[in-house]
């Protein structure tokens, strides 16, 4: 693969530990981002992993050959892997690997002309999901389709270096979790009987607020 010839590839299945489809996150850039942090473990983790070592090698075999970057052509490293070891809140490895797929959500062209990007969203029969309906959340088993971009092979950066990062295309929700707010439990609260004569009330929906 050079930084001339990239298509779209589709990971296996996984857990997004991390998923925002819905509306990009604008925390740390201004025009937006989508993101998914894919779990995945196994010779699955171990085959994309080396998939991407192999891109990150590209890069600074096309780094080093570019004459643009002649005065860096001995000091050109590796960039960081977009994947990492997955730990748990206690900072325990977990066994899996997080492969971390990103988009901008809008931009600048250098004709200054404006652009916007989404990422398309389908179901597990392939159909199309309307995210004005549905919350997508972390814990959905999903496929992430995914462009493998080269940087650093021009204008290369020695604080950055060459390498290769996971443009987010596309994700297959083939297990859907959506928020549900805090159950009962979390409030203190467990089932007891309805007093005599009395009727439980109809199953509500959980809020999603958060906010207690």
């Amino acid at each position: 693969m050079s930084s001339a010839q990239r298509a779209l590839e589709t990971t296996p299945r996984g857990v997004a530990k991390w998923i925002t489809v819905n509306t990009p996150d604008t925390k740390f850039k201004d025009e937006g981002e989508y993101r998914v942090t894919l779990l995945l473990k196994g010779k699955e983790a171990d085959a994309l992993k080396a998939k991407i070592d192999n891109a990150i090698k590209m890069a600074v075999v096309e780094a080093k050959a570019n004459p643009d970057n002649a005065k860096h052509k001995k000091v050109i490293k590796p960039a960081d892997a977009p994947y990492k070891a997955d730990v748990d809140k206690e900072g325990n490895e977990t066994g899996f690997t997080a492969f971390n797929f990103k988009a901008k959500a809008s931009g600048v062209r250098k004709d200054k002309t404006e652009w916007t990007f989404k990422p398309r969203v389908f179901d597990v029969s392939a159909l199309p999901i309307d995210l004005t309906k549905v919350q997508v959340w972390g814990g959905s088993e999903v496929k992430v389709s995914y462009e493998m971009s080269l940087y650093g092979v021009r204008n290369y950066s020695p604080k950055v270096g060459a390498g290769v990062s996971l443009k987010l295309a596309a994700v297959q929700i083939l297990q859907l979790k959506t928020g549900t707010g805090k159950d009962a439990s979390a409030f203190g609260f467990a089932a007891e009987e309805a007093p005599e004569g009395e009727e439980a009330p109809a199953h509500g929906t959980p809020s999603d607020n958060e906010e207690f």
